[in-house]
């Protein structure tokens, strides 16, 4: 059976501290894995194509917070995609050089594991597992910078994205969030000032046409989720 969903293992090995946001420099590394997918599939991290792909932060229990940044000795990332090709050659990518490097810290993958694939419910209750990145739907080169403008603007971003590069209309997609929260997130490897924005973590529910729901759950919420971005988990509740 194809997997669009899996779990990947990590330990670091050497170094200590990663940046805060460390989206940018994980997805560096998976674009590395990704070499074959990028030259014999489909052409990725391109101003010209759209990710079909996202992943979540390190997940771990012992991680923790400085001054510089954070101490995270293990844990795992769920990284999902609509292409099941790309899991796969991300796969042989990570069996061809286990090793993940984030500035001055080095981990090795320990394993790869299936993971939770979508339903095909058309309501959810979900968390993000990565934070989210909106676009201001009528200024495209500004990201929301206000919790307040967020709601509004990721419904109808979304829908667009739905229509436009999926061909999915009349989603009749609801998102409803709560329990927002800021986070920077590096976008680019331009100077500081340039290549952090503001993305939001929160909690909500979601309905809309199964389809839709397919696609943000394999492919994320928001803008730029192919550098880990927009990822969300399915719960059963909303506590």
């Amino acid at each position: 059976m194809c997997a669009n969903s899996i779990k990947i293992k990590l330990k670091r090995i050497d170094g200590l501290i990663i940046p805060y946001e460390y989206n940018y420099y994980l997805a560096i590394n998976f674009y590395e894995k990704l070499f074959l997918y990028n030259d014999l599939i489909r052409k990725i991290h391109n101003p010209d194509s759209y990710s079909l792909h996202t992943f979540s932060n390190i997940i771990s229990n012992k991680g923790k917070s400085g001054l510089n940044g954070l101490d995270i000795p293990d844990g795992f990332i769920i990284f999902r995609s609509l292409d099941s090709r790309l899991i796969n050659y991300l796969r042989l990518g990570l069996s061809l050089n286990p090793t993940i490097k984030i500035v001055n810290a080095k981990y090795i993958v320990e394993s790869i594991h299936n993971w939770k694939e979508f339903d095909g419910r058309n309501e959810f209750y979900f968390r993000t597992l990565s934070p989210v990145v909106v676009k201001d739907f009528n200024s495209s080169k500004r990201y929301v910078d206000d919790p307040t403008e967020v709601e509004d603007n990721l419904l109808r971003v979304t829908y667009w994205q739905l229509e436009n590069l999926f061909n999915i209309k009349n989603s009749n997609l609801e998102i409803k969030i709560k329990n927002i929260r800021r986070k920077s997130v590096r976008i680019s490897s331009k100077p500081n000032g340039i290549s952090k924005t503001i993305g939001f973590e929160f909690e909500g529910k979601i309905s809309g046409d199964p389809n839709a729901l397919k696609v943000i759950y394999y492919r994320g919420l928001g803008s730029k989720t192919g550098l880990g971005l927009g990822e969300i988990e399915v719960r059963d509740n909303e506590n």
